[in-house]
């Protein structure tokens, strides 16, 4: 069979020459390695000089930084992980929410307990009307 170089798509399983499939995590490093999965038993490595076969099937020259990932690394992996503007710290974005405006409009994404201080008073920010806004002629 045909063997072409070939650099995976991240996200995409494929089925390996010598039999399993794979789940492509990265994308290719400076040494051209991209971070490959076995969907089965999840042991993790870096494949370097992958090649594709008329039949889609792949394999690579070799594999270096093998290690099993565990569930744990999975979920870690997920969390998204946000900046408060108010306070700075690091928080997950299930542990924020969105202030409203004067007006119950969307105003900005911050940490729950910042959420508490600035809603206090009904509303995030300056109280304002049309009036307020400076809109030119011309708009």
């Amino acid at each position: 069979m045909n063997r072409k170089s070939f650099i995976a798509t991240v996200g995409e399983v494929y089925r390996n020459q010598g039999g399993g499939s794979f789940l492509c995590k990265a994308a290719p490093d400076q040494a051209g390695g991209q971070i490959m999965q076995n969907t089965a038993s999840k042991w993790t490595f870096r494949a370097q000089g992958i090649g594709i076969y008329e039949d889609g099937s792949i394999d690579w020259d070799y594999s270096t930084g093998g290690y099993f990932q565990t569930d744990d690394q999975d979920q870690e992996e997920e969390k998204d992980v946000r900046i408060c503007p108010v306070c700075e710290k690091e928080v997950e974005r299930s542990d924020m929410n969105f202030t409203k405006d004067c007006h119950g409009i969307t105003f900005r994404l911050v940490c729950c307990d910042c959420y508490r201080r600035l809603m206090a008073k009904g509303y995030d920010g300056e109280y304002h009307t049309e009036a307020d806004e400076q809109i030119e002629a011309d708009y």
